[in-house]
């Protein structure tokens, strides 16, 4: 049985890093992961490697500065 399996989780800064591991680990677990992150190198990455489960959704953000909109 997965413990997070039905669970939601937002992972800010998750294309690189701690973050990208928490996500890993928690798509593991059974949850649906939403990551974001700023980097567009880092993020068409993780994007392309995280992509393999369909209970994940990676949105491209800066979650700093909220007025900033980007393309």
């Amino acid at each position: 049985m997965y413990r997070f399996a039905n669970r939601t989780v937002l992972i800010t800064g998750g294309t690189s890093g701690m973050g990208l591991a928490t996500a890993r680990r928690l798509l593991d677990e059974g949850a649906f992961v939403v990551v974001t992150g700023r980097d567009d190198d880092r993020w068409c990455s993780a994007a392309a490697e995280l992509d393999a489960s369909q209970r994940v959704l990676t949105v491209r953000a800066d979650v700093a500065n909220p007025t900033t909109s980007m393309p």
